[in-house]
């Protein structure tokens, strides 16, 4: 965390938007057609499983997270200041605060975009399918 910058935030951010635009049109790409469903219903149940792609994406992450940065929690509250740090020196509480606020926005802003572009990619990706089937030659 001491290295983050809003540059890294800005990657981080355009990194989760386009595995959620893969994930979304891959979720919409790949569902099951119903030709008597109703085209709002279609519209519906494309974005719908574009935004459960992400979800599920979101929750595998934050455990992640949590299982990669979980042996870290003592030299992340050194690092904020919230322990005695060995060397005072290295714990800057403004620097900390700084550093969580930035990354908590850009957390949120990616998490924001990511869950649009998953909605929107799952909608592109059923319109691909629907066309894929509508030019399949009836058997």
């Amino acid at each position: 965390l001491a290295g983050f910058t809003p540059m890294a935030g800005a990657a981080a951010v355009a990194v989760q938007a386009i595995s959620a635009g893969l994930g979304g049109y891959l979720a919409g790409r790949l569902r099951h057609p119903w030709p008597s469903a109703h085209l709002d219903e279609a519209h519906f149940r494309d974005t719908a499983q574009g935004l459960i792609a992400w979800a599920l994406a979101a929750v595998i992450g934050l455990v992640l997270t949590a299982t990669i940065l979980g042996p870290y929690a003592e030299q992340l509250a050194a690092f904020t200041g919230a322990a005695p740090a060995a060397d005072a020196a290295a714990a800057d509480p403004v620097r900390a605060a700084h550093v969580f606020a930035q990354s908590a926005f850009f957390a949120a802003v990616g998490m924001l975009v990511s869950a649009f572009v998953a909605a929107v990619a799952g909608r592109v990706g059923g319109l691909r399918a629907e066309e894929m089937h509508e030019r399949r030659p009836a058997v």
